[in-house]
This record gives structure tokens, C-alpha cells and sequence, in this order.
């Protein structure tokens, strides 16, 4: 991750106990209650009362909110982090959201991927077993089928070259969402080390 980054969410982070009205949330995000704060920071957008830094309550409503659901429920951190940088155009917020937003990003493709990965080692899976399953009841008949059971033979050891292929690609893949996972996790710990 980027230092630089890092270092920016701790100090926007920093700034969180300068406003008044969004004491009692950030309060409970200090103390690890996001869902509450989520509930909280909510409250402080609706009341739009004066003196509150709009791009700061957008921005730790939306780590509370992948704090508390996680990376997976990411669709009203996503919104939340889009709205301060499209209303916010100088918020020293704005690099730390979209980082974020990359991040989540690259991790939904990370998902994507993986679970077509996953498909498709199951289905070459199943297919495996049905040539074996053929290739054993060829077996009970080989004088007759001596040609079938070479060319089973063949198709099943391109198939089981394609699986080994198609495992090490989803090995690679899971390593990468892992990475991306500890990326958005070292980011949501730089925020939660940082004092309110």
C-alpha cells in the first residue's frame, strides 16, 4: 500500500473529533461500535446541521459501514465515498475515498473471477469423473473397445492438464483477492489506530 495514503487516512482520520455534532459518533467508532456509529453518522447527515464537515461524516460512514458489514456489503460504503467525491471536489478526503473505492473495486473483480474459476474447476471436475466413470466400464470390455478406451485415455489426460491449469490459475487469483483483502484491512486498521 501507499505510504503516502497511509498516511493520509491517519491524518484525515485525526481531524474526526473536530466537529461537535458528530462527537457521540465518532465516539462509537473510536470504540469499535461501527454499526452504531453507522447508525449515528446517518443521523448527523439528516439533521445537515451547521458547522458539520459533510466530506468527513460521508467518509467514516463509509468505513464504519465496511467496517461493520465488511468488504462484501460494500454497496453503501460505495455510495457513500462516490457522493463525497462528486460533492466534494477539494475534501482532503477525496484521494483516501477514491483509493478506497479502487480498492473495493479490484476486490468485486478479484470475487468475480474467482468464482468463475470455481465453476469452471468443478465442471472440468465432473467431467473428469464422468471419463473416468466411462474409461472404468471401457475397461470391463477391452478387446472390443481397445480404440475407445486409448482415445478416453487421451481426452482424460488433456482434461486433467487443463484442471492442474485451471487450479493454478485459481491458486494465483485467490493469492491476489488475499493480497487485496489485506490491502482494505491494513487500510480500515490505519483508521481504527488513529485517535478521533
Amino acid at each position: 500500500m501507499n505510504d503516502q495514503l497511509a498516511a493520509g487516512v491517519v491524518a484525515l482520520s485525526l481531524l474526526a473529533a473536530c466537529s461537535t455534532p458528530t462527537r457521540n459518533a465518532d465516539r462509537l467508532f473510536a470504540g469499535g461500535d461501527y454499526r452504531a456509529s453507522q447508525r449515528a453518522y446517518e443521523r448527523v447527515l439528516m439533521e445537515r446541521q451547521r458547522g458539520v464537515e459533510k466530506d468527513r461524516v460521508l467518509f467514516q460512514l463509509a468505513l464504519a459501514s465496511l467496517l461493520g458489514e465488511g468488504a462484501d456489503a460494500s454497496e453503501l460504503p460505495r455510495r457513500r465515498l462516490e457522493q463525497l467525491i462528486l460533492q466534494h471536489s477539494q475534501s482532503p478526503y477525496r484521494p483516501a475515498a477514491r483509493a478506497l473505492l479502487l480498492s473495493l473495486e479490484a476486490l468485486d473483480q478479484r470475487n468475480s473471477e474467482l468464482a468463475a474459476s470455481r465453476a469452471e474447476v468443478t465442471a472440468v471436475g465432473e467431467e473428469l469423473r464422468a471419463l473416468e466413470a466411462q474409461l472404468g466400464s471401457s475397461a470391463d470390455q477391452a478387446a472390443q473397445q481397445e480404440d475407445s478406451s486409448r482415445l478416453l485415455r487421451g481426452q482424460l489426460a488433456r482434461t486433467r492438464e487443463q484442471l492442474e491449469r485451471l487450479k493454478k490459475q485459481l491458486a494465483e487469483r485467490e493469492a491476489e483477492a488475499t493480497r487485496l483483502r489485506n490491502e482494505l484491512h491494513a487500510l480500515k486498521l490505519i483508521d481504527r489506530a488513529s485517535p478521533p
